[in-house]
């Protein structure tokens, strides 16, 4: 969990018959070997199991934060299974009758999750490690909608949203007057609606764009592998219940948001990968991840249930940008950057 964030609700417990019960509409005969949940993730409920006569786990993800989830998560997941790893949508029931919550059975995926693979890097595989980050957030970026906004079940746009610093000047000061500002005080607040009054317009070239965004590209749900043939790559992408359509470098703003901890030159890296593989990055890409990161931080912070850990976490990370920002040029940007 982020810098141990509390769940946002509680774990469920499945016992060996609700699991088959759940699998029944696949495998009418399942019996379960072994069954263990998941750790990780702050909302839904995740077991992996493994029936008898078959040598392959499961994955069955129970969604108890938002329900109209599982049916966009599983259209997802079927939309970019070509070109991004994911999980095989096995069977998805999104609406709640053979359990009391939707819920959805997916393929088992192998790999390590990508902060505990940066854990015991060594320094000269950084940069591998980094361009298969890159090029997976690009290839999840490639595909594109109408218009930019938050999706349904059958992936239309159910809500517009405005891209670009239209979107910025209205979106972070609206969130600021509720409860993300009471969360992080007068001082801090006024620094940070500063710093978007001075730097929204950078933002401009991205304007419009209507890409994919996983939103949530960072720590457990990337996972990577490494062997002799190939090197480091993306095994897996998971959690995709937060997508939604806008500027795809959204995603590098999660990814590289404590960017201090990563290796020097990962994020140059990572961002090298993502222009070669078609991502749109212009030159002062570190200045818009870090605006755009603040939508997203702020959101949390916005959220009605306050959690003492995260609201302390999310504190810091504000004012660690608010403070790059002020600097004119983020910390860690090389000065032929812009």
């Amino acid at each position: 969990m982020a810098a141990g964030w509390d769940r946002r609700t509680p774990l469920l417990s499945l016992d060996d018959a609700t699991l088959a019960r759940l699998l029944a509409p696949r495998w009418a005969d399942a019996r379960i070997q072994s069954a263990e949940r998941i750790s990780g993730g702050l909302a839904n409920t995740n077991y992996r199991v493994l029936m008898e006569g078959r040598e392959e786990s499961l994955v069955v993800r129970v969604y108890t934060r938002e329900p109209e989830a599982c049916a966009r998560e599983a259209a997802l997941l079927r939309l970019v299974a070509e070109s991004v790893p994911v999980p095989e949508v096995l069977y998805a029931e999104p609406e709640v009758g053979r359990y009391e919550h939707p819920y959805i059975v997916l393929s088992w995926m192998d790999g390590v999750p990508f902060e505990d693979a940066l854990a015991t890097l060594p320094a000269e595989e950084a940069p591998a490690l980094a361009a298969a980050l890159g090029a997976t957030a690009a290839r999840i970026g490639s595909f594109t909608f109408a218009e930019p906004g938050f999706l349904d079940a059958n992936l239309n746009i159910r809500e517009r949203l405005v891209i670009g610093p239209e979107g910025l000047r209205a979106w972070i000061p609206d969130m600021l007057r509720g409860r993300a500002g009471e969360r992080l005080g007068a001082e801090l607040t006024t620094r940070l609606l500063r710093q978007i009054d001075r730097h929204a317009d950078e933002l401009a070239p991205l304007a419009g764009q209507r890409a994919l965004i996983h939103a949530d590209y960072r720590n457990g749900n990337i996972l990577v592998r490494r062997d002799d043939t190939h090197g480091w790559r993306v095994s897996a992408v998971l959690d995709w219940e937060f997508a939604f359509v806008g500027a795809s470098v959204f995603d590098l703003g999660s990814l590289l948001r404590r960017e201090a901890e990563l290796p020097p030159g990962f994020a140059d890296a990572c961002v090298a990968a993502y222009r070669a593989q078609g991502g749109f990055a212009p030159p002062n890409w570190r200045r818009m991840t870090l605006l755009m990161d603040l939508v997203n931080l702020c959101d949390f912070l916005n959220a009605p249930h306050p959690r003492a850990a995260m609201v302390a976490d999310l504190t810091i990370l504000v004012r660690a940008t608010v403070e790059r920002l002020e600097h004119g040029k983020p910390e860690g940007e090389p000065e032929t950057g812009d």
